[in-house]
């Protein structure tokens, strides 16, 4: 009985080490997107599509810790693998937020952000969509990026939701005060023509 014990207790703790090498060679996919983030030069964006998307997404970005922001969420998502649980997603987004900070949680966000018909991130959105660079995007075509944020197929598909979505934008960004004077329609029209006729990145 008692060497049966024994053999129990062995087995139990060879699982047990098995387990723990298992998990040390795993990478650490947060880890090592932070790395990443961290790494990469800044882009230089207009300060239109930073108060746009902040006003869409977390009108109190600025004001609370950064861990706190759903933001940091959206950038939890890139991290991680396709097939990790949605569960995950919570801890990783702190993770994020506590070793990235604000600007480059929202650094995260210009780089892999999909926006569309093949544009991932800010740089290739902007070229694909209205031939500028980040820097150069008016408010108008800023809102029009962020208002695919959220369903960048669906939109592209449903040009009139597109539109809707653009003017919950632009409400949400007159709440704020960014003090940025709001586009007329006819700019605002003109972006989501842009948009809707463009083959974005796809060539």
């Amino acid at each position: 009985m008692k060497a049966a014990h024994i053999a129990a207790g062995l087995a139990l703790a060879m699982a047990v080490a098995h387990a723990a090498e298992s998990q040390a060679d795993t990478p650490d996919t947060v880890a090592t997107y932070v790395a990443r983030i961290q790494a990469a030069p800044e882009i230089a964006v207009s300060p239109t599509f930073r108060a746009a998307l902040i006003a869409a997404e977390d009108r109190f970005f600025d004001c609370n810790p950064p861990q706190r922001s759903v933001l940091s969420r959206l950038v939890a998502a890139f991290a991680l693998p396709p097939q990790a649980d949605r569960a995950e997603i919570p801890d990783a987004a702190a993770r994020m937020a506590l070793n990235l900070g604000a600007e480059s949680l929202l650094k995260a966000i210009y780089m892999d952000v999909y926006l569309g018909k093949s544009c991932t991130g800010i740089v290739a959105a902007a070229d694909g969509f209205f031939g500028t660079d980040p820097m150069g995007l008016s408010l108008a075509q800023s809102v029009v990026l962020v208002s695919v944020l959220k369903a960048p197929a669906h939109f592209a598909a449903e040009p009139e939701r597109h539109a809707d979505r653009a003017a919950f934008v632009l409400a949400e960004l007159a709440k704020t005060d960014a003090g940025f004077p709001p586009p007329s329609d006819h700019d605002i029209d003109v972006a989501l023509r842009a948009y809707s006729q463009s083959r974005g990145c796809g060539g």
